[in-house]
């Protein structure tokens, strides 16, 4: 079980009707989409934070830690948003003229950049909120509820199983690797990496049949039967959600896109 599963089995939100937890997700990523204001996503921001940490018990570390490789995404986009380029060097900075146009940063394109960022950094902290607080049986029950097809729900839960299987399964190959004195030098590199590759490909295709031979004899016809949790909504978590959706648009209201 990898740390994102960890930390939504023990969220105190794991109780929380998953349906509500996924609307409230689209709820905020369409806000933030279609209002598009900064201090919208601002707020979308900070408030995820507080939930996930006052209130779901999600450890910030953890939380930070994750944001980590989105950051650095984010920031590498929207520098070269920044950058623009313009005939003449009146209003970009710090003008650098090169094939025949002046290239820098101007307001329009570091306002642009600012905003890419805010509503990008908002939609992940948002995603997030889903994927610390709901494992993935939650989100496909969610999703039933949601008229998804029942085959691709089916796909979803076994596609996110044999995933944990093949990265445990890669993990263990590398150790005992390792542990043959593998991955010395440039060759020995290459010749463990396909060594790897090959035995990782073989033994997950034997995994997958033998999974398929195991539902065919549990009487598989097409869809996976299985028994949910019981869960209650709770009207008060409802009217909260929709509460926080009517205050954004509301700052949007007031505060434009600034």
């Amino acid at each position: 079980m990898n740390r994102i599963d960890q930390a939504a089995y023990n969220s105190s939100w794991y109780l929380l009707h998953p349906a509500i937890k996924l609307g409230l997700t689209i709820a905020l990523l369409a806000a933030v989409l279609v209002l598009d204001s900064r201090i919208v996503s601002a707020v979308v921001i900070v408030a995820v934070f507080a939930l996930l940490v006052g209130i779901a018990r999600v450890s910030w570390r953890l939380y930070m830690g994750l944001m980590t490789v989105p950051l650095l995404f984010l920031v590498v986009g929207c520098a070269t948003v920044a950058i623009s380029s313009s005939p003449s060097a009146s209003g970009i900075w710090p003008g650098v003229y090169i094939g025949g146009m002046w290239w820098g940063v101007s307001f329009q394109s570091l306002q642009e950049a600012l905003n890419l960022f805010c509503r990008s950094l908002a939609c992940v902290s948002a995603m997030y909120l889903l994927a610390l607080t709901t494992p993935v049986v939650q989100l496909v029950y969610a999703l039933r509820l949601f008229r998804l097809p029942g085959i691709v729900a089916d796909l979803m839960g076994l596609i996110y199983l044999h995933i944990g299987t093949f990265l445990q399964t890669a993990r263990d190959i590398y150790i005992a690797q390792q542990a043959r004195c593998g991955y010395q030098g440039f060759a020995g590199h290459l010749q463990s990496l396909t060594a790897l590759l090959s035995n990782l490909f073989i033994k997950n295709l034997a995994r997958s049949n033998a999974c398929y031979d195991a539902l065919l004899a549990r009487g598989f016809k097409g869809s996976l039967r299985v028994l949910d949790e019981q869960y209650t909504v709770k009207p008060l978590y409802l009217a909260l959600s929709s509460l926080f959706i009517a205050c954004l648009v509301l700052i949007s209201s007031f505060g434009g896109r600034t």
